[in-house]
């Protein structure tokens, strides 16, 4: 009985409902309860839609965009006080000679840093080939620092005939780079040599004291034949490995020609070909190594000729000291004589 009512209630399989459409149904459903929601929307909700869509939103816009500019100049206007400098530092190396004012040459000979003291010490040279008698010279310095560039204060501390010593004082602790400038004290010459020097590749020392004109030629003296010195490692090191070069092209033209009898002629004619290009560098190497060691002989002249002057240099140093303890003997004595 249950199972005839069963049959008499259901549908046959051409009207069972599409399940497909039935999806459709509820999603439209959905979506139709959503948009009544939407319209039915809270105070809170049109009050911020009115806020980012009214003028209260555009000019808060306006004010945020000017203060973002405003702030964008003055971050690259200011930038030099608080950004390192980011270029390349221009920097003179020792024993460069500039040429300026009618053919006058300066060159430097020390640059040395005491970051301790605020000081600097420079040591030119001067050459006047004019012999025009005006070796008078006028000496100013720039410093650059993080917050941009500014006069220093330059002291001469020896200014004899073609040899000078200059203290710039009182330099920034946050320096970068420096120019010194020497121009002839004439209204007649002009020209300016510029010099520099920058925080990274100038020569740092733990103190600087001022000396007298021979002590500073006496260390210039000294300096030249360390330099002498290191030249002279350098081409014998040179000579070493031209002569273990020599030696192993020699070794392997021995090995070609041990060879040759397992070769056919035209191979044979590549071998000698070979072991006269070898021949070849064998030839200048050999003359390289007379070359260095001409050039050793005269640096080792050179080193004999400073001693010399090192030791004059030391004689004339000793006279001055005595004098200037005489001198002081004698002052010293007169106050004594002259006291009640």
């Amino acid at each position: 009985m249950f199972q005839k009512r069963a049959q008499k209630t259901a549908l046959p399989p051409d009207k069972q409902p599409d399940q497909e459409a039935q999806k459709l149904a509820d999603l439209h459903k959905k979506l139709t309860g959503y948009q009544t929601e939407q319209k039915k929307e809270s105070p809170v909700s049109k009050k911020v839609s009115r806020f980012f869509f009214g003028r209260s939103f555009r000019n808060t816009f306006l004010i945020t965009f000017s203060l973002v500019i405003l702030g964008g100049y003055a971050a690259f206007f200011t930038s030099p006080f608080w950004l390192p400098y980011s270029g390349n530092y221009s920097f003179t190396p020792l024993g460069s000679s500039i040429e300026f004012a009618d053919h006058r040459t300066l060159t430097l000979c020390r640059w040395d840093y005491s970051p301790k003291q605020n000081l600097m010490e420079v040591e030119l040279e001067l050459d006047n080939p004019n012999f025009d008698g005006l070796d008078q010279y006028l000496c100013d310095v720039v410093i650059r620092t993080g917050s941009g560039e500014q006069k220093g204060r330059v002291k001469t501390i020896i200014a004899q005939d073609d040899f000078f010593v200059l203290h710039i004082v009182d330099v920034p602790k946050n320096f970068t780079e420096l120019s010194l400038r020497v121009q002839v004290n004439s209204e007649t010459v002009t020209g300016t040599a510029k010099i520099f020097s920058n925080k990274d590749e100038i020569r740092q020392v733990a103190g600087i004291a001022a000396k007298t004109k021979s002590e500073y030629l006496k260390d210039r003296v000294l300096a030249l034949t360390e330099e002498y010195q290191q030249q002279i490692q350098v081409l014998q090191k040179t000579n070493e490995e031209l002569s273990a070069k020599i030696e192993n092209i020699q070794t392997k033209n021995a090995q070609l020609e041990e060879d040759k009898k397992y070769l056919t002629d035209q191979d044979i004619e590549k071998t000698n070909q070979r072991i006269s290009s070898n021949e070849s560098q064998i030839k200048s190497a050999r003359e390289q190594i007379l070359v260095n060691e001409s050039t050793i002989s005269e640096y080792q002249l050179k080193i004999q000729k400073a001693n010399e002057k090192v030791n004059d240099i030391s004689s004339q140093i000793q006279k001055e000291n005595q004098m200037q303890n005489q001198s002081l003997t004698e002052e010293f004595g007169s106050a004594v004589s002259s006291s009640p």
